[in-house]
C-alpha cells in the first residue's frame, strides 16, 4: 500500500514528467520551425524522384542556370578549374540507382563552358 509520502512523490515526479515533456515538445518544435524551409528547391514532377526536396545550395542548382553560366564562361576563355567548379554541383545531385543523368549533364556543362558545344 502507497503511503501519504510515496503518493506525493510519484505526484512531484509526474509533474517533472509533464515539465521534461513540454520542454521536449518545444525544442523539436523550434528544431523543425528551422529546419523545414518551404522555398527549398524540389526534384520537378515527372522525374525520378519529383516531390523530394533536393541538395541544391545556390542559385545555379540547375541544370539550365548551369549550363547558361557555363557558355558565359566559355565566351570568357574560362580556366578548366573554373569549368570545373561551376559544373560539380551536377554530379551531386540526387540520382536514381543506375542513372548517368549526373555524369551527362556534367560533361554537357563542361564542353559548354569549354567552348566545345558550338
Amino acid at each position: 500500500m502507497l503511503t501519504l509520502t510515496d503518493l506525493r512523490e510519484v505526484h512531484q515526479m509526474r509533474r517533472e514528467f509533464d515539465l521534461v515533456r513540454k520542454e521536449l515538445k518545444r525544442a523539436l518544435n523550434e528544431y523543425y520551425a528551422v529546419k523545414f524551409d518551404p522555398s527549398q528547391p524540389r526534384v520537378p514532377a515527372g522525374n525520378s524522384g519529383g516531390g523530394r526536396w533536393t541538395s541544391a545550395n545556390d542559385e545555379s542548382s540547375t541544370v539550365q542556370d548551369i549550363l547558361e553560366r557555363a557558355k558565359n564562361l566559355a565566351a570568357t576563355h574560362a580556366e578548366m578549374g573554373r569549368c570545373v567548379d561551376l559544373c560539380l554541383p551536377l554530379l551531386n545531385r540526387f540520382q536514381s540507382p543506375g542513372s548517368n543523368r549526373n555524369e551527362f549533364d556534367f560533361r554537357k556543362c563542361l564542353n559548354a563552358c569549354l567552348g566545345l558545344n558550338r
